[in-house]
């Protein structure tokens, strides 16, 4: 799906992240409170040391926001590309 941004007054079309990239958002939001509470119960129940869930947390924060940055820049790049064709 493409979605159009306009931009100091130029039309500049995007590519899916754009349109997409709230609610991508929304929906890894939700995951990671799962995730955080699932991790949560399990070091209550002395499943998983409270240190490592947080840690697990962290590296997958880490993952998911180098994820978000290539894919926004890659659609900056893809952008650049839809404007110099214009």
């Amino acid at each position: 799906m493409n979605a159009t941004t306009i931009v100091a007054g130029e039309e500049i079309s995007g590519t899916w992240f754009r349109g997409w990239g709230p609610w991508f958002a929304a929906v890894v939001a939700v995951a990671f409170s799962g995730i955080a509470i699932a991790l949560g119960y399990s070091s209550q129940l002395n499943l998983l040391d409270a240190r490592e869930g947080l840690a697990v947390v962290v590296r997958m924060s880490i993952g998911v926001g180098t994820l978000l940055v290539v894919l926004s820049m890659a659609d900056s790049i893809s952008g650049m590309r839809d404007r110099s064709t214009l």
